[in-house]
């Protein structure tokens, strides 16, 4: 679903024009937006963590792109503030009733192939602007929970195999290893209590 709103900016900034197309297959939103000195693309994708089911933040990607598995100077269409072309993105609480500044967001322009800076504190301050007003319009919108469970359920899978494979076997591992060492000191413990005269007690406290 494609559709074309204006959304309104704060002093000093002018209005702000927003071609924002939903995917509801894989719960990003992407806008296309122009405003004074500044245009491109910025894409709200949910933001999934392994450890959490269904996720609550958002990622807001610099620029557009098949899917979340490209690299950032490889997007398309990244937004220009200032006549700097901004590269990476940042994650924001889309719940937040504060209005998002320049420190709330990361805004950085690309130095080299691997490397990047942040931006000069007024384009950081645009952006931060820009990406307040598209959360607050992605707050309001009716379906919001039915994409973060869209990428929630499309992410499911790998995240099922990442949990299972990174965290639950290590620690499983670590737990059966600790018993079989608990075990083995307990039958220290017991075969130097038939030694002693002390009585049957693990307690630290007991020895004389």
């Amino acid at each position: 679903m494609t559709r074309t709103l204006p959304l309104p900016l704060p002093l000093p900034y002018g209005p702000l024009t927003v071609l924002e197309t939903i995917d509801t297959a894989t719960g990003a939103v992407r806008y296309l937006v122009s405003a004074r000195r500044l245009s491109g693309v910025f894409v709200f994708r949910p933001h999934l963590d392994r450890d959490v089911p269904v996720p609550s933040r958002v990622a807001v990607e610099y620029g557009d792109g098949p899917d979340d598995h490209h690299r950032p100077g490889d997007r398309v269409d990244r937004p220009s503030v200032h006549g700097i072309d901004l590269i990476g993105g940042t994650v924001i609480d889309p719940t937040t009733t504060e209005p998002l500044t320049r420190h709330d967001i990361t805004v950085h322009r690309a130095t080299g192939p691997l490397t990047s800076r942040p931006v000069p504190d007024r384009t950081a301050a645009y952006v931060a602007a820009v990406i307040d007003a598209l959360r607050t319009h992605w707050q309001a919108q009716p379906g919001r929970d039915a994409l973060m469970l869209a990428a929630a359920r499309r992410s499911a899978h790998r995240r099922l195999h990442e949990v299972i494979r990174d965290e639950l076997r290590p620690r499983r591992a670590q737990r059966d290893l600790l018993h079989a060492e608990i075990h083995h000191y307990e039958r220290v413990v017991q075969h130097l209590h038939q030694l002693t005269d002390i009585p049957d007690t693990d307690e630290p406290g007991a020895a004389p």
